[in-house]
């Protein structure tokens, strides 16, 4: 019995506690990775930030959300206009 609780325990706070990843690859019009993009995460509704991401030499990012939601992704890279996405 306190084994089927301790695992009850356990699937519990996994699944409170748990967060949704959100991942892909920042390129260019030409699919050419982009290194070194800040991807900002914001809820729609709140406007609240709620991930943050900078992507890679290969341009991969990858952003721990809160819950699942509708975000607009932003994109920015110094060089580059920002992008918005919803």
């Amino acid at each position: 019995m306190k084994k089927i609780l301790l695992l009850i325990i356990i699937l519990t706070n996994s699944f409170i506690f748990s967060q949704v990843r959100f991942d892909g690859v920042v390129t260019d019009s030409l699919g050419n990775a982009i290194m070194g993009a800040n991807v900002i995460a914001i809820e729609k509704d709140t406007k609240i930030l709620d991930g943050f991401g900078i992507s890679n030499d290969a341009g991969y990012y990858k952003i721990s959300l809160k819950k699942i939601q509708i975000i607009i992704l932003k994109f920015h890279l110094l060089a580059l206009n920002k992008l918005n996405l919803i």
